[in-house]
């Protein structure tokens, strides 16, 4: 190879490095300049996990995990709302000036209520189960994440 080769291979290679290392300044800057649009972007695409630069993503889970709590929360609150159906329709089958037959329907309403309060109770400790296996993940992936860190 003669010299005029040589140094336009070296030029080529040194342009290449250049491109390379741009392009990785680019990308690591938009992570931490858009990191939210970087995320959108990526989870359109189908990526749900990713580890960059020491960093793990799992987006998945987190939106998961985020998911489990809302439901967690929305579920506390039904149940408020069927203890006070219940307080409420007690109180109207105490009621000596109700017929019967409402005395009947109320009953069966309060039979409902006892069974969905059930239910939700059921519902509420699979959540419960299901959120703290999830914060568990989470734990050992920033776990992870620490033990890499302190090894490097």
């Amino acid at each position: 190879m003669s010299n005029g080769e040589k140094a336009g291979y070296e030029k080529v290679q040194g342009w290449l490095q250049a491109v390379r290392d741009l392009t990785i300044l680019v990308i690591l800057a938009s992570l931490l300049l858009f990191p939210s649009f970087v995320n959108d972007r990526l989870t359109r695409a189908g990526f749900t996990k990713a580890s960059i630069a020491g960093f793990e993503w799992e987006r998945e889970l987190q939106t998961s995990t985020q998911q489990t709590k809302e439901a967690s929360q929305t579920v506390e609150t039904l149940e408020k709302q069927l203890q006070d159906s219940r307080t409420q329709l007690a109180q109207l089958q105490a009621s000596t000036s109700l017929p019967q037959s409402a005395r009947e329907q109320v009953a069966q309403l309060s039979a409902r209520i006892d069974k969905t309060a059930e239910a939700t109770s059921v519902a509420k400790e699979k959540l419960r189960t299901s959120l703290t296996a999830q914060e568990a993940i989470v734990q050992q992936v920033q776990a992870s994440k620490s033990a890499a860190a302190s090894h490097q």
